[in-house]
């Protein structure tokens, strides 16, 4: 797993009255966040021009992370980054958002630095996206009442031998992330499954989600309060 906790240290001071005495106290918590803010991006090859040159979903990813940074402050959140390709490790980046303007100089070596990592020889969309739901379950902020949200962009189609079995779990997996207040948004869907996965969505029980397909040029987002 590849990712980048913020780490706060702490130094506690105290003084006796009587001994008058120096002690120093040490932690290694970060603050608990507010939100956790997950992106789930395609890089199969059936979707890597959208993320690759400048393309439109990969516009759209910077401007997800450009509007929570702008209307958040900072120190309140966590973002999370995940790819869906053949890859068994789908877990990219996690931190604070304003982390990720530190970690990377620009929009290109953000962009290098999750190309280099994809394998785009296969499309396991279902169980990089499981991975990912499994993992904001068990993330501490969540579980410590964060608001979490996940924003999927994808064709959602796999070409795995078990893929009717994957995405049965996510349906379950879906469910569970609604229970804990979560937000789905999911974009470039192709359009024949578009209506399978609105449909699973709205059985999750989820009360903000959006589904779009890949020729809405101006995707929705859905409430994320």
């Amino acid at each position: 797993m590849k990712h980048t906790i913020a780490v706060v240290l702490f130094f506690g001071l105290f003084t006796g009255c009587e001994a008058r005495r120096q002690t120093e106290q040490t932690t290694f918590e970060a603050p608990e966040a507010e939100y956790v803010l997950a992106i789930a991006v395609d890089f199969s090859g059936s979707f890597i021009d959208k993320m690759a040159n400048d393309g439109e979903a990969y516009r759209f990813t910077m401007d997800v992370i450009d509007r929570y940074m702008r209307e958040r402050p900072s120190d309140e959140g966590r973002l999370v980054i995940t790819q869906l390709s053949a890859t068994d490790d789908p877990l990219l980046w996690e931190g604070p958002p304003m982390q990720l303007r530190k970690d990377f100089a620009s929009a290109d070596d953000f962009r290098n630095f999750v190309l280099a990592r994809n394998d785009p020889n296969g499309s396991r969309i279902f169980e990089g996206l499981s991975s990912t739901l499994s993992y904001l379950d068990g993330h501490r902020a969540i579980r410590n009442g964060a608001k979490p949200a996940l924003f999927v962009l994808s064709d959602m189609a796999d070409t795995s031998d078990d893929a009717d079995e994957q995405e049965a779990e996510i349906s379950l997996k879906f469910k569970e992330f609604g229970q804990s207040g979560g937000t789905v948004g999911m974009y470039y869907v192709h359009q024949q499954l578009l209506p399978r996965w609105q449909q699973t969505l709205a059985k999750s029980g989820m009360r903000d989600y959006v589904v779009e397909c890949d020729i809405v040029t101006r995707p929705t987002l859905p409430e994320f309060q």
